[in-house]
């Protein structure tokens, strides 16, 4: 693992290093160095977060000792604290990790015999985990070279006799001296043990060299004792910094190890020049941890309610279903995962005879320039047949927009012909219902639904078709994120999202609502909508679409990102090798995997801002690029809304590409 490398003297005055040579210069003017220990000279393998050692800690525990530990990473982290409270108390700046055990013990309510067993779990996995840092091994072994008293100042609650062991098997015996904060009582992060360290070597500050990776503790502190510094950044250190995350769990160790991954990637790319193409950045810095941590949820949900069957809903199910498998596979669970040809246009015919209110509604439903033709199609109908009608209403023109002036006329419209639009979709209610039969919808088990979001339309069309029936079924949905509930939803409409519930919290819904569109074309299928059903080889098969735009760009862009995505996630479970899947922390995926979302770079804006998307449902529904862009160079526009006065469906690319020096012509 490669370090960017920086010197501060006591003047604060900064030099980058392109090389090891020119640290090796520095060398020249002092006497003694010191480093930091923790992600200076040694790194925890495959542990994004010191933090992320406890779920190992905690499945070991139970196979090896067989107590019944219940969010133990919490609970070992709210120890830490309780114990640094405690000890603030008693004028200590560091603690021993036997004061947090005894917390721990207290909080978990298992005795002392039992909490000591339990911390020799996590000594033996702490000590497991520990490897040498190369590039830090290398700036051990010039200081040695060039002949400077070298030592080891480490902010940490292990005792020494452990810390030894640490510094012995990692090749830095040649250290002549090894100070820890919890045998002083006294923490670089206060400043306090550099006094003792320099008292100890008997050297003036401006003779001493430290090296370390924390900014405050080994930079900050340091610099105000008139030490000489070199903050030695790291892999995962760079990659928090860019994500603005701090030292938080991961979730589980699988996440924890794909991060470690990721971020080593990214630095590797900053430091060497490899230009990776956006979509394969995008796919494993972002959407591999969003996947995988949406599927890893659902596997939680499944296994937890014992489903027998998960329905994945088309077309947002499409990849979070091949991510669901994989998980389902990889951790031995067996279940029966469908997925469902199902849509809005497909299934909101069946609204006319369970919901007719609604129906109706929906058929007037406009988020675009849909043309009266347009509408009548989605209700099965054409202009000719009700042209009497249309006349009656003033609509008698195939061409005219259904908008704020026309939509009262067309709803009192379908109101006068609704018994011919009963006959006309009879049929197609039918196939819907043999469909579903044939999917073993309509049977009485409980089943969980899966789609992306974000008011669980689907879903409540679908609840309203069983009661019709009279059908006793619950569906559980399980969502991305939701909003809110559909307008008359059923009263045992259930949903639960990943991200955010019923818009909270706020600040995850903020990230999302920036731009939902973008999502909604990361989860798309390699098939168009379906629009309706038909008898095909003795079954009853879906009629797609043949959108060429969508699927074009499908097979272009989307696929690439998602079959990049997969890959990567399913290299990661084979090199692991865990079977133990947790559903990641849910703060940390949607500060990392959206970003693309909420600030993207502009060449991203560029790469996904010409992706176009359906702005209504049906066949035939009008196609609008996400920006604009493909339409207006977007530096000519000054305000915030397009020239034809839209508003672009994702903002932020929009802003990055109009503020960008590139020019963006159709």
């Amino acid at each position: 693992m490669s370090n960017l490398l920086s010197i501060f003297s006591p003047s604060n005055q900064k030099c980058h290093l392109n090389s090891q040579q020119e640290f090796k210069k520095i060398l020249s003017v002092v006497s003694t160095v010191s480093f930091d220990l923790f992600d200076t000279l040694v790194w925890r393998e495959k542990l994004f977060s010191p933090k992320d050692l406890f779920y190992q800690v905690e499945e070991m525990a139970k196979s090896k000792l067989g107590i019944p530990l219940r969010n133990f990473n919490a609970l070992r982290v709210r120890a830490e604290e309780i114990a640094r409270v405690r000890a603030c108390g008693n004028n200590l700046e560091e603690i021993t990790i036997e004061e947090i055990y005894r917390e721990l013990s207290r909080l978990l309510k298992i005795d002392s015999e039992q909490a000591n067993s339990i911390l020799k779990i996590e000594l033996e996995l702490e000590k497991s985990r520990i490897k040498t840092l190369d590039a830090g091994k290398q700036l051990f072994d010039k200081a040695i070279s060039a002949g400077k008293k070298v030592a080891i100042v480490s902010d940490i609650y292990f005792d020494k006799n452990f810390i030894e062991d640490i510094v012995n098997q990692n090749g830095y015996s040649e250290a002549a001296k090894i100070y820890i904060s919890s045998t002083y009582r006294k923490t670089k992060a206060e400043g306090s043990l550099y006094d003792i360290v320099i008292k100890d070597l008997g050297c003036l500050p401006n003779q001493l060299l430290h090296v370390g990776d924390n900014k405050h503790s080994d930079i900050s502190m340091a610099l105000n004792k008139g030490i000489r510094v070199c903050l030695a950044s790291n892999a995962r250190k760079q990659f928090k910094w860019r994500c603005g995350i701090g030292d938080v769990p991961s979730g589980d160790l699988i996440t924890s190890a794909m991060l470690c991954k990721i971020s080593e990637m990214y630095y590797e790319r900053q430091d060497t020049e490899i230009k990776d193409s956006v979509l394969k950045r995008t796919a494993i810095e972002n959407l591999s941890l969003l996947y995988y941590g949406y599927a890893a949820w659902l596997l939680e949900k499944v296994k937890k309610r014992r489903y027998q069957r998960i329905y994945f809903a088309a077309r947002d199910g499409w990849i979070v279903k091949r991510f669901f498998d994989l998980l389902a596979d990889a951790a031995n669970l067996t279940v029966d995962s469908r997925y469902l040809y199902v849509s809005r246009a497909a299934l909101y015919p069946s609204l006319i005879f369970t919901e007719p209110e609604t129906a109706r509604k929906q058929f007037c439903q406009n988020w675009d320039l849909l043309t009266i033709e347009q509408a009548l199609k989605r209700a099965s109908l054409s202009f000719e047949e009700c042209k009497d009608s249309l006349i009656k209403h003033y609509l008698a023109e195939p061409g005219l927009l259904l908008n704020h002036s026309t939509l009262p006329r067309f709803k009192a419209f379908l109101e006068d012909i609704w018994s011919l639009v009963e006959n006309k979709n009879k049929e197609r209610y039918e196939l819907i219902v043999e469909y579903l039969h044939q999917e073993k919808f309509l049977e009485s088990e409980t089943v969980a639904f899966v789609d992306l979001g974000w008011h669980g339309s689907l879903q409540n069309c679908l609840m309203k078709l069983l009661k019709y029936l009279g059908i006793k079924k619950e569906i559980n949905g399980y969502y991305l994120g939701t909003f809110a509930k559909p307008s008359k939803a059923e009263p045992n409409f259930t949903v639960e999202g990943y991200l955010l519930n019923d818009d909270r919290p706020h600040w995850i819904s903020e990230l999302v609502r920036y731009g939902p569109s973008v999502l909604e074309l990361f989860h798309n299928a390699n098939h168009g909508t379906v629009v309706g059903y038909k008898h095909q080889d003795n079954q009853i098969s879906p009629i797609l679409e043949n959108n060429r735009v969508e699927l074009e760009q499908f097979h272009k862009i989307i696929e690439p990102v998602q079959n990049a995505a997969f890959d990567f996630v399913s290299q990661q479970l084979r090199s692991l090798g865990f079977t133990t899947i947790k559903a990641p922390e849910i703060a940390l995926i949607a500060r990392m995997a959206l970003r693309v979302i909420y600030n993207p770079t502009i060449e991203e804006a560029q790469t996904f801002g010409r992706l176009k998307i359906a702005c209504d449902f049906g066949e035939g529904a009008t196609m609008r690029s996400i920006t604009g862009m493909l339409e207006y160079n977007l530096q000519n526009i000054q305000e915030e809304h397009l020239p034809d006065g839209t508003i672009p469906i994702w903002r932020p690319g929009f802003n990055t590409l109009k503020s960008s020096n590139i020019k963006v012509i159709a």
